[in-house]
C-alpha cells in the first residue's frame, strides 16, 4: 500500500483530536448508528485518501509546464540532453540528428497529451 503515509497523518490527527471539522460532521451524518470507534475509522479512510489526492495534485501541478516559456525551456533542455549523449555514444552527425528529432517528437507528443488532458479537465 503506498498510501501508509497518509493513513498514519489521519490516525495522528485523530489521536491529537486535530479533525476535519466539515469531514468529522459528514461521517456523522453519513454513518450516525456508527460507534465513535467505526467513525474514526470512516475518518481516518476518507481523510488519508483526500491527504493522498492534494498530494498528488500538488506533485502534478509543479511537475506541468504552466507557461509557453516553460515548455520552450524543456525543449532547448531536451534538445540539449539529447545532443550531447548523441555524440557520446555514437559519435557521427546522422546518429546525433535522429536522437534529437526523437527527442523532439517525443516532447510534442508529451506536450498535446498533456493539452488534451487539461482541456477535458
Amino acid at each position: 500500500m503506498a498510501d501508509k503515509h497518509f493513513y498514519q497523518m489521519a490516525a495522528e490527527e485523530v489521536q491529537a483530536g486535530q479533525l476535519d471539522q466539515a469531514l468529522w460532521i459528514k461521517i456523522g451524518a453519513d454513518f450516525p448508528n456508527e460507534s465513535d470507534v467505526g467513525k474514526q475509522a470512516q475518518y481516518i479512510r476518507l481523510r488519508a485518501a483526500e491527504l493522498s489526492n492534494t498530494h498528488k495534485a500538488g506533485i502534478a501541478r509543479r511537475l506541468k509546464p504552466q507557461k509557453w516559456w516553460q515548455w520552450l525551456l524543456y525543449v532547448v533542455i531536451s534538445y540539449i540532453v539529447a545532443a550531447v549523449v548523441a555524440a557520446i555514444v555514437g559519435g557521427d552527425e546522422v546518429t546525433t540528428l535522429i536522437v534529437v528529432w526523437l527527442t523532439l517528437i517525443a516532447l510534442l507528443v508529451v506536450a498535446t497529451i498533456m493539452l488534451r488532458s487539461k482541456s477535458s479537465a
